[in-house]
């Protein structure tokens, strides 16, 4: 068996010899370390990074488009839904082949699911005077608030009460608790200390002012 370093001067000299075509390269040689994102499935607006080593510049931030393809410098969009990191590399690199070099090393990764992908953890229900009443999702991965779920809501009506938002919100044993949250605060002058961050099943009620102008 060869030594580690051995293994290390055999990855070194296929790495600067050009020999590899991209970070997915030569699926049948172990000797090539493959990236993280080697065998993940490329989605709808996934954002990836895409560099082409030759040209010795910083990676570029690209995004699936709904269409599914992805924008690539020099030639033109590749088909990549459904397709893995590393079979997306391998055809960017046999493209940039065909004009542009006579080697190409692509690295490709993905930076950030799409919302899609990354599914939801839950839901709360909005109901009151807004503008938009019914079922919100909490995505994964991100965080929903009181004064998110308004503003996803489209706001409240002119009708409104803003500053009395009822947030209730069941508890271990079959209880429940209510709070008021002042979200004309949170949303007009930016008090964040009084908005509540929302969990699955949490109910929002916007209710109607007593007097309206």
């Amino acid at each position: 068996m060869p030594t580690a370093f051995a293994r290390a001067v055999l990855v070194g000299f296929i790495l600067t010899s050009g020999l590899a075509k991209s970070v997915c390269a030569a699926p049948a040689d172990p000797v090539v370390a493959a990236p993280v994102d080697r065998d993940k499935v490329l989605g709808v607006g996934d954002i990836v990074t895409l560099e082409i080593v030759e040209d010795k510049e910083a990676p570029v931030t690209k995004k699936v488009t709904d269409t599914g393809d992805l924008d690539v410098p020099y030639i033109r969009r590749v088909h990549v839904v459904g397709r893995t990191c590393f079979d997306v590399a391998a055809e960017i690199a046999k493209l940039l082949e065909v004009d542009y070099y006579h080697k190409a090393t692509v690295k490709l990764n993905i930076e950030q699911y799409s919302r899609e992908k990354l599914g939801t953890v839950g839901k709360v229900f909005l109901f009151g005077d807004v503008k938009v009443p019914g079922v919100q999702e909490i995505p994964a991965g991100d965080k929903l608030t009181v004064s998110g779920a308004i503003v996803r809501a489209g706001g409240a009506t002119q009708f409104g009460d803003l500053k009395k938002v009822k947030l209730t919100r069941k508890l271990k044993g079959g209880a429940s608790e209510s709070i008021i949250i002042n979200a004309k605060a949170v949303l007009e002058e930016g008090k964040l200390e009084q908005d509540r961050e929302l969990r699955d099943g949490d109910n929002i009620f916007v209710p109607r002012r007593l007097f309206t102008m």
